[in-house]
């Protein structure tokens, strides 16, 4: 089916004959994809470390949306170490107004359950705070 199968091989003297070598072969296909699939996504946080567009990736499970990543231009643009912006959106007071983070964004991640977005994906505004004095500086985030 022209899948690519890679395997570890072990070389030995058996000790009963030395005239005798064991090879024993050992799958290596997973860890070769875990590896490639690794890399992959290094070259991609490298590249959003590069950019100052705030990117970050959520889940939503059981209902409640989280914040998985965030880029480091979270800190270079609103003075926020992209750590202290994850996890539940519904607990970061401290980088959004209580419409964003209580009915805006939980409004989108469930119409994006029902419906997804059309191609392109949706584009909408909504400030984020600064971490010096909670300024609101606006965004258009694209979803």
């Amino acid at each position: 089916d022209g899948q690519e199968l890679l395997f570890e091989l072990t070389l030995e003297r058996d000790a009963a004959d030395s005239s005798v070598l064991l090879v024993y072969a050992r799958s290596a296909t997973r860890q070769c994809v875990v590896a490639q699939t690794a890399h992959r996504s290094q070259q991609i946080v490298r590249a959003f470390e590069a950019s100052v567009d705030l990117v970050r990736i959520c889940e939503r499970r059981n209902g409640i949306v989280r914040w998985i990543f965030a880029s480091e231009s979270f800190k270079t643009v609103l003075g926020h170490e992209p750590a202290s912006i994850m996890g539940n959106i519904s607990e970061l007071s401290h980088l959004f107004r209580d419409v964003e983070r209580l009915e805006t964004l939980p409004r989108l991640a469930e119409e994006y359950r029902h419906k997804p977005y059309p191609d392109g994906g949706l584009i909408v505004e909504y400030p984020f705070k600064h971490a010096k004095g909670g300024r609101l500086m606006w965004f258009e985030h694209k979803m």
